[in-house]
């Protein structure tokens, strides 16, 4: 389709007229006796001789001049539509695909809905104009393009689109259509009102994707000014289920109290089971839940639960504790306290006709079983520095320092004060001592004094937060200190919040209300 081929048709015209005009060159003749027979002859048939020399010599200038062009048709079309000739201005389309797990659901006949989405685009296609540029996007998470650049090339286009697969993972038509706005800023000669830019939707549009139930954002309304939108006709609803989500109430489980008896490990789990279906109550499934590692094997009982639908109920919800043995936290071939990885995997089972998508029947998440924890508490030696004055423990005679109330409340021992056995190991910490090799081996850090941590050290902990630990910070007793350490932690961490210099001192007055004696 180069122009170069229709030029080349027109110059190789010239060839046959070339051929002619050397066959013509005048010779000198040479009479002889016989020749007096054969001018009598040629004059009584020049005439009829020269009008078929010049037929022939049309015809072939044709043959070649046609040829050229038909290998050039598209430019010839293009010439047509300079000239203003009917019908002959290409028009610009943009084909939107939704290619979301949606479209994986099952139809009547048993296929699912992404083959009469593909059939709808490719009818489209074949009812194109020659002079039609075609752009092609997907509308599944990640929205991207196949086609980016609108071209003639249908054929091209038709097998991207033939060969196209949905994906598991929610439509995202306003992105597909930010994209395409994009693209039309790009293109040259485009201006508002002109109906050669189409924009084609073809989705089944299932009510799970949320898309229309809000105002499209400015970009989109704006995309509306220029083109015209075409959008395929929603797919009828269907009955479905699916787990909608599986959400551990905690992400790290440890050995204690309300982990069940013997040591074991009590992972809860909160269950979402959401339905599409505006049919009766009657439908019922189950809930399979277990907890795996990376081969897929259990490591604990599975657990199941039925749920069972009231009429106007969309979703359901379950409570499920998954119990591990204590071993299950130790991953094989390490030591006791190594921390292992597992997966909640929730399967919906028994949904039968009332089911249309299966890949939405199986959810998972991840939670981390630890046989223990190291906290560290990094605070000054007792007894020396501010603060350090002993406070009573109930009105006994023994008191307790902010270093010694916070060990009591994070290993407690069945008297509930002081520092004893459990899965929580607290590691005494000085100051001095902050760096890569001590938080290298913590789970956590609870900062009692601040105020004498240097800006390398802040630098360490806003690192052994990156890499997933947790920094607790106290305010410390020495109130005249706070300017020495906020500015720093707000650089380490990058807060954008600002932390008072001056501390208010609130008393009370005798009704109990507080004042400001600032």
């Amino acid at each position: 389709t180069s122009p170069a081929l229709a030029w080349a048709g027109a110059a190789a015209v010239s060839i046959p007229i070339v051929i002619h005009l050397l066959s013509r060159l005048r010779r000198k003749p040479q009479a002889w006796g016989a020749m007096r027979f054969l001018w009598q002859a040629y004059r009584q048939r020049r005439q009829r001789l020269r009008l078929e020399q010049w037929l022939l010599l049309v015809l072939r200038c044709l043959i070649v001049l046609l040829l050229g062009l038909a290998l050039a048709g598209p430019l010839l079309s293009g010439w047509a539509g300079r000239l203003g000739g009917p019908g002959s201005i290409g028009r610009r389309v943009y084909l939107v695909i939704d290619d979301s797990l949606s479209t994986r659901a099952l139809e009547s006949g048993g296929a699912p809905r992404f083959e009469a989405l593909r059939d709808l685009a490719l009818q489209f296609m074949e009812g194109l104009e020659p002079m039609d540029t075609v752009a092609v996007w997907r509308a599944g998470r990640p929205s991207e393009p196949l086609v980016e650049r609108p071209t003639l090339d249908h054929t091209t286009v038709q097998r991207a689109i033939d060969a196209l697969t949905p994906r598991y993972s929610r439509p995202d038509l306003p992105e597909a259509l930010r994209q395409v706005a994009r693209s039309l800023d790009v293109d040259s000669g485009l201006r508002p009102g002109e109906p050669q830019t189409m924009v084609v939707l073809v989705s089944d549009f299932a009510r799970s994707a949320g898309y229309l139930d809000v105002a499209p954002p400015p970009p989109l309304r704006a995309l509306a000014e220029k083109v015209q939108l075409w959008v395929a006709h929603p797919m009828p609803g269907a009955a479905n289920m699916q787990v909608m989500s599986v959400i551990p109430r905690r992400r790290m489980v440890v050995p204690g109290p309300q982990s069940g008896s013997s040591g074991s490990l009590l992972v809860p789990v909160e269950v979402r089971v959401r339905r599409f279906d505006d049919g009766a109550a009657k439908a019922s499934a189950s809930v399979e839940l277990a907890l795996v590692d990376a081969g897929g094997a259990a490591v604990a009982p599975t657990v199941k639960r039925r749920v069972r639908w009231t009429p106007g109920q969309s979703v359901a919800m379950l409570q499920v504790n998954l119990v591990a043995p204590a071993d299950a936290a130790r991953p094989p071939g390490l030591t006791t306290g190594a921390g292992r990885v597992l997966t909640v995997r929730a399967r919906l089972e028994g949904s039968g006709a009332s089911d249309v998508l299966r890949e939405d029947n199986e959810l998972l998440a991840v939670v981390e079983l630890r046989s223990g924890l190291r906290v560290a508490v990094v605070d000054e030696p007792e007894g020396h520095g501010p603060g350090t004055e002993a406070v009573p423990w109930s009105g006994e005679t023994e008191a307790l320092t902010p270093g010694r109330w916070l060990s009591a409340a994070l290993v407690p021992d069945e008297d509930g004060r002081s520092a004893g056995p459990g899965p929580i190991e607290r590691v005494p910490l000085l100051p001095a001592e902050v760096g890569e090799q001590s938080l290298g081996t913590l789970d956590a850090l609870v900062v009692l004094r601040p105020d004498l941590l240097g800006d390398q050290q802040w630098d360490q902990l806003a690192r052994f937060v990156q890499r997933g630990g947790l920094v607790w910070i106290f305010v410390p007793v020495v109130v005249d200190t706070t300017a020495r350490w906020t500015r720093p932690m707000r650089r380490a961490f990058s807060l954008s919040w600002q932390i008072d210099l001056e501390p208010k001192v609130v008393g009370v007055d005798r009704q109990g209300v507080g004042l400001d004696v600032n």
